[in-house]
């Protein structure tokens, strides 16, 4: 046979899984290893390095990465979670542990609040073990009554507010404005949840109407609804 040279499209189009092999169009690509598609051409994945060590093993890996974000740059942190540990790794090199050591799972969910006195912290919590709290200095206890905050899966943030997420609960839980501490009061959806379910994140929602802008809180359940609240004041 006489060879033909031939030209084959870079596959810009990505990894396609549903069309047959025989009908694959050429800017297709059945196998996508370490290969981004972008317009006109493939970009190389990049490679990777290592930041900080001693933080995880590859049985206890690294299950979150925190930043706390202070107004001045210079006093920020970055936290790495692993093996019940939370690292402070914000220098790279090796990771120095911080005094939380115990935590029953390394997999925490974390937010940034600026309190009424103008001082930022970093809330994280995991659901199991007592929610926790970053001043810039030292981690310690959320000091939060009202509800247990080991039940805490999720801080939120909305309207200069508090909000957390508690494990398999139809309820909500906030503090008042500006506050970091004190007595957290709830807000029940089960009434509105007609699937039943728990909530299960909380996220806020930005609405742009053109003649003024919003921000809404949606509270999302375990069978899919929504729940948007729309407002100042959830008393």
């Amino acid at each position: 046979g006489t060879a033909r040279p031939a030209s084959i499209p870079a596959s810009v189009k990505g990894w396609n899984a549903i069309a047959s092999l025989a009908n694959m169009p050429p800017d297709f690509a059945v196998v996508m290893d370490n290969f981004i598609p972008r317009p006109g051409y493939l970009e190389v994945r990049r490679g990777s390095q290592s930041f900080a060590s001693g933080c995880g093993t590859a049985t206890t890996p690294v299950q979150t990465v925190m930043g706390y974000n202070a107004p001045n740059t210079a006093n920020s942190k970055l936290f790495a979670a692993a093996n019940t540990t939370i690292y402070d790794i914000t220098a790279g090199a090796t990771a120095s542990a911080t005094s939380i050591t115990s935590l029953s799972t390394s997999r925490l969910q974390y937010e940034n609040f600026t309190n009424s006195s103008l001082t930022s912290y970093l809330i994280a919590a995991n659901g199991v073990d007592a929610a926790l709290i970053y001043n810039g200095t030292a981690w310690s206890a959320l000091s939060v009554t009202g509800i247990k905050t080991s039940k805490i899966i999720q801080p939120k943030v909305w309207k200069g507010r508090l909000w957390f997420c508690l494990v398999n609960s139809t309820q909500v839980a906030y503090l008042p404005v500006g506050a970091i501490a004190g007595t957290a009061a709830t807000f029940d959806l089960g009434p509105l949840m007609s699937r039943g379910g728990f909530v299960n994140a909380i996220a806020t929602w930005t609405v742009d109407t053109k003649q003024s802008v919003d921000e809404y809180i949606a509270f999302i359940s375990s069978q899919g609804q929504v729940f948007v609240y729309q407002g100042t004041d959830p008393s």
